[in-house]
């Protein structure tokens, strides 16, 4: 590829990461105001005209489509400290994103309720915590990205790919059916440890997503803006020999 298109990706998956990270967050705004004014007590012949709900389902899509090219990048800027580990990063990135595309798609459109699109969630955040912690774990190994970064990344990674698996230890039949069976009754028939934990982690989990996420992708645009895919590529292939010197010169 050339150097010319590798920077071309380099500044599209940049911006691409910055306004996903900053639609994440009002995204992650939105949800918290839709449960909000849910749990809220509501006033007698009061209603409101914003679906919270819904905008925090748009907006998070156009985000999610947004980050599609940052899993491309990276694969680029950290490929030469494992081209087969990094190929598989870049392959769950992308699975994990679109099958987040896919239901949400569904969800607005009204093709699936709300319960049916619940896997499709969980599948893609199983996927995106795989990848974020295998790409941070090579960005860091070949020094590509900053080490705050790199464990920020990690870390939320890790705390979403426990969340979703608890939720399916939980009960995973209702996790990968029903959402409303999940909620209805199957996790109170757990452990109280597990309940505990599952609690915790649930915590944990929107944390990683509402925050960790969009700061992580703000801090990749950076990156990637202030250290391009092809410079960085450059740098690190070995320098040209200088030219022997004329027979006879001294």
């Amino acid at each position: 590829m050339s150097t010319a298109t590798l920077d071309r990706i380099s500044r599209y998956a940049g911006w691409s990461a910055y306004l996903s990270g900053v639609i994440a967050f009002i995204s992650g705004v939105l949800l918290s105001l839709f449960y909000l004014t849910t749990l809220a007590p509501s006033t007698p012949g009061a209603t409101s005209s914003i679906d919270f709900g819904i905008l925090s389902d748009l907006v998070g899509l156009f985000g999610t489509i947004l980050m599609l090219p940052v899993p491309v990048a990276l694969y680029w800027l950290t490929r030469r400290r494992g081209l087969a580990l990094g190929l598989i990063a870049m392959a769950l990135g992308l699975m994990g994103m679109l099958a987040i595309i896919v239901g949400q798609t569904l969800l607005i459109k009204d093709v699936i309720s709300f319960d049916a699109s619940l896997p499709f969630s969980l599948i893609g955040l199983a996927l995106l915590g795989v990848w974020l912690m295998l790409a941070n774990y090579l960005g860091r190994a070949g020094g590509a990205l900053p080490r705050w970064l790199a464990r920020l990344g990690g870390l939320t990674g890790a705390v979403l790919l426990l969340a979703v698996g608890l939720v399916l230890l939980s009960n995973p039949f209702a996790a990968l059916a029903d959402a409303a069976t999940l909620a209805g009754g199957a996790l109170d028939q757990q452990p109280l440890a597990l309940i505990g934990a599952a609690i915790a982690l649930a915590v944990l989990g929107t944390g990683a997503y509402l925050l960790g996420l969009p700061i992580w992708l703000i801090g990749i645009g950076r990156q990637l803006l202030m250290s391009p895919i092809a410079p960085a590529l450059r740098s690190r292939q070995p320098a040209p020999s200088a030219p022997s010197a004329p027979f006879g010169a001294r």
